[in-house]
């Protein structure tokens, strides 16, 4: 039953229908908290930034009335904020952003309320290590003092993973000696990227979007 899936009857959730989100959102980071469903998600493409909307059910969406929240001006960033993850520590929520696209920094900006944002500064600088021109798609997991991620990194003209830790969400080091993952390359010379990840007991599941030959198209979810 857990690998069955039916499409909600309210299909599509949500749609680009205001100018700032131009013809596409995408890519959301959902959270669902005491009741209430909150969703950040990317908007526009050629100066992206990242929207904010609330459910009660999960279903219906009300996007908040002074989108985006953080870039094309929203909380005071002019430039591009896009491919966003959300994770909450305490009573405070750490969004990681790509500030171009491709050759983009990793930004975290931090909130109590999910829609005023800080940046904080850099997570991961997009020349931090020389095989990689831009940082993207990253998936964020807190366990006792440390911080962990996997994030994708722009290789070439293919999106390579990397692992990077921290303790305090805000400064990151990359491990693996600052490699990409290849284990996790399906086919020699092809992309592998979108990371998903939930831990069950002692073992991490991870799902990710990947090449099954060289370059970067067609994909599969492996």
């Amino acid at each position: 039953a857990d690998a069955s899936w039916t499409r909600s009857g309210s299909n599509p959730l949500l749609s680009p229908i205001v100018a700032w989100e131009q013809t596409a959102v995408y890519e959301p980071t959902v959270h669902y908290e005491s009741g209430a469903w909150k969703m950040w998600y990317s908007g526009g493409w050629a100066n992206p930034g990242i929207g904010y909307a609330t459910s009660t059910n999960g279903t219906t969406w009300t996007k908040y009335a002074s989108n985006p929240v953080l870039g094309q001006g929203g909380s005071g960033v002019a430039g591009i904020a896009v491919r966003q993850s959300v994770t909450k520590s305490g009573s405070t929520y750490y969004l990681y952003y790509a500030d171009a696209n491709p050759d983009a920094n990793l930004k975290v900006a931090t909130s109590t309320n999910g829609t005023s944002w800080t940046v904080q500064g850099t997570a991961l600088a997009k020349n931090v290590v020389g095989w990689c021109t831009g940082w993207a798609n990253s998936v964020i997991w807190i366990e006792g003092a440390t911080w962990h991620m996997i994030v994708e990194g722009r290789s070439g003209s293919i999106w390579e993973m990397a692992y990077a830790t921290s303790s305090d969400g805000l400064a990151w080091t990359l491990g693996n000696g600052g490699n990409q993952l290849t284990t996790l390359q399906v086919a020699a010379g092809g992309m592998y990227g979108g990371p998903a990840l939930v831990r069950v007991g002692s073992m991490y599941h991870l799902w990710y979007h990947a090449a099954p030959g060289s370059g970067s198209l067609p994909t599969n979810i492996y």
